[in-house]
């Protein structure tokens, strides 16, 4: 009776912990719709607008302020005052008086905003992303794997979490199928296997799934912004996937998580 019992325990308590990351992961969609909104909001300043997240993570790309002269610089400045400072890169609205945009990829973006499918064989536009982005982002050692990983960021079925406490190990990562530190851990869709994965293997998903995040919110209509704003978002959200391929992903310290 009492090993009925533990086992029961032990039960309850994993489905209490499936129950509570489920509970996560909606919390951060809510929170990032809410964020799209007042993004999406013309009375809302820029400054408030934030990046939109599928699964909890931490550290997301953020671009770097530049930093301020000292007084030694004063002489300088003051001869250079005609030259206009560049923009900044967060205020979509300054970078679309700035960039020089590839006039196919934006006649791309343009037909697929007016009908925007989440199939990739749908528009040369997702077909263009996959090819040059999401595809390199999710390629790794373990092909299968890989596989995998990409059906189920394309399903919104993918389930990350941080390994905390002594669960955290030096093994070898599902994905690369090398022997390191491996402080995150995946599962996919329905299965209830755990894949143990590394902070890079972690990036690039995550990565991705903020690519997907975004075009899904498009999908339902849920972006109010106007079509250069919405190309520029895209634009940074392959930036995003480039840097994390690269292994280079800048964290923003001030950024919600999408990884518990």
């Amino acid at each position: 009776m009492v090993r009925e019992a533990n086992e029961r325990r032990v039960s309850v308590e994993k489905q209490l912990k499936e129950a509570l990351s489920k509970i996560d992961v909606l919390d951060a969609e809510i929170t990032a719709l809410k964020r799209l909104v007042l993004a999406s909001a013309p009375d809302v300043p820029k400054s408030e607008s934030l990046p939109i997240l599928s699964i909890r993570t931490s550290g997301i790309t953020s671009f770097l302020r530049g930093h301020k002269r000292s007084g030694s610089h004063t002489g300088a400045i003051e001869k250079r005052r005609d030259v206009s400072p560049p923009p900044d890169p967060s205020d979509n609205a300054t970078l679309n008086n700035f960039i020089e945009t590839d006039p196919l990829l934006y006649e791309e973006f343009s037909k697929w905003v007016q009908n925007p499918v989440l199939e990739s064989g749908g528009s040369d536009f997702l077909l263009r992303i996959h090819r040059e982005d999401i595809i390199p982002c999710l390629t790794y050692r373990n092909i299968e794997m890989a596989k995998a990983v990409q059906k189920s960021v394309e399903e919104n079925s993918l389930m990350m979490e941080v390994v905390v406490g002594n669960e955290s190990q030096e093994c070898e990562c599902a994905l690369t199928m090398i022997c390191q530190s491996c402080t995150y851990r995946m599962k996919l869709g329905e299965s209830c296997c755990w894949h143990y994965i590394s902070k890079l293997a972690r990036d690039r998903i995550a990565a991705v799934c903020d690519f997907f995040t975004y075009v899904r919110y498009v999908h339902l209509g849920l972006v109010k912004q106007d079509e250069m704003t919405m190309f520029l978002e895209i634009l940074k959200l392959r930036k995003q996937m480039c840097l994390a391929k690269l292994g280079v992903l800048i964290k923003n310290d001030n950024s919600s998580a999408h990884l518990s």
